[in-house]
């Protein structure tokens, strides 16, 4: 018989931590790309409507115009995200 303490016990948290690391990773990855779109999108949507409303001196239409295109760029850019993301992690990766 052997003892107790010669049995080799399974080790905690090795084999999960650059697993930990890479999807820690990959969320902020996410964040930042999440990040940046939608920053460029307010900016160019909202400075362009403002813009064409100063030219053409129709204020408030064209700004309307450009945050009612935010919105949808906002829906397709978070879905295209979410694509990339696996189903197990909350993610929409097998959506077509």
């Amino acid at each position: 018989m052997t003892k107790a303490a010669d049995k080799k016990l399974p080790t905690t948290g090795t084999k999960t931590e650059p697993n930990a690391v890479s999807a820690a990773g990959r969320f902020g990855g996410a964040l930042f790309d999440i990040g940046w779109r939608l920053g460029i999108t307010v900016i160019v949507f909202l400075w362009g409507g403002n813009a064409l409303d100063e030219k053409f001196d129709t204020k408030p239409w064209f700004t309307v115009a450009g945050f009612l295109l935010i919105i949808v760029s906002f829906v397709l850019i978070v879905l295209q995200i979410l694509r990339k993301i696996p189903r197990s992690q909350g993610g929409l990766e097998d959506v077509k």
